[in-house]
């Protein structure tokens, strides 16, 4: 592209970027790039632990496993956070490479945490593992009548 096509094309960008920073502005603080990405690293990483291990009732040889998998889904977390952009950047070419950083790094947060999964998960017997197949499918509210939780 000549100079003139550049300047028109990163134009482009201001006036998305302007536009965004308009509409983050008067909708809800998750709109804007940074806290939709920061929204979207916790809900990804976020184990319900507290859940898990009520359901599971892990052993004390399996509580090793489950806390490699807890630093591991920390560590995934923390990787992600760093990975989201704190502003919107101008130009397309820039946005895109900063989209490339975010896939990266998710690509990354699910070979840190699989491993530690797969280890934990592969500790359990088979009726731990049932009760640890139906984490997050259905809220308690939902569970099919005469289905228990233990520890709840």
């Amino acid at each position: 592209m000549n100079d003139e096509q550049k300047d028109r094309f990163a134009a482009i960008g201001a006036q998305t970027k302007y536009r965004r920073a308009r509409i983050a502005r008067e909708e809800s603080p998750a709109s804007n790039l940074g806290g939709l990405c920061k929204q979207q690293t916790e809900n990804f990483t976020q184990l319900p632990v507290q859940r898990i291990k009520e359901l599971i009732e892990p052993t004390e040889q399996q509580n090793a496993a489950f806390d490699a998998l807890k630093s591991a889904s920390a560590k995934a977390a923390a990787d992600l956070d760093a990975s989201c952009p704190a502003d919107i950047p101008q130009t397309l070419t820039v946005r895109l490479d900063a989209v490339g950083k975010r896939l990266d790094a998710l690509a990354d947060a699910v070979n840190t945490v699989r491993p530690a999964l797969a280890d934990f998960y592969n500790s359990l017997t088979d009726e731990q593992k049932a009760r640890f197949n139906v984490i997050g499918r259905a809220s308690p509210a939902a569970t099919p009548q005469g289905e228990t939780k233990s520890g709840g």
